[in-house]
């Protein structure tokens, strides 16, 4: 039973770091989505942070200075002949197709958060006026303030 536990420490000795480096450039990927999310929340301008992205991905140059010690600091994957592994679970940053990718998700998103917040507001400008204005009586300022308030969740789409 003693040799058996040897060789159980053998294999876990030698797979414990594997896995610690696997984890920890998990967890740094993970912080790369979380840090384009926060830089999205804090510019509210995600094309611009896709367009920067991009022309990242399109700088075909190797960076002299960047070693693999070093390339957890960079916004990309500096060393450009790891790139073909970027998907791997080897790697510390995402591929930025998938970067790009989840950034456009989250433009959908948001935009289309805005338009079911605006179709609410015009269902209630609606409910409003159908509540509160008698069908027989419905005078000229009735229907502005109903379009007005119509107008301003449009506008509000805008922004």
């Amino acid at each position: 039973i003693i040799a058996i536990l040897i060789i159980v420490a053998f294999i876990l000795s030698i797979l414990a770091p594997i896995l610690a480096q696997i984890i920890q450039l998990a967890v740094s990927r993970k912080r790369e989505f979380m840090a384009d999310a926060s830089a999205v929340e804090f510019t509210r301008n995600p094309q611009g942070l896709i367009d920067a992205l991009k022309k990242l991905s399109d700088d075909s140059r190797t960076l002299e200075s960047a070693t693999r010690g070093t390339a957890h600091m960079f916004i990309v994957n500096p060393i450009k002949k790891f790139s073909e592994m970027s998907a791997s679970m080897f790697s510390s940053h995402p591929p930025i197709e998938e970067r790009i990718k989840r950034l456009e998700e989250l433009i959908e998103a948001h935009a289309r958060q805005r338009v079911e917040a605006s179709w609410k507001a015009i269902q209630e400008a609606f409910a409003d006026f159908c509540n509160e204005v008698d069908p027989d009586n419905v005078q000229g300022h009735h229907i502005v303030q109903l379009l007005g308030k119509c107008a301003a969740a449009i506008r509000a789409l805008e922004l």
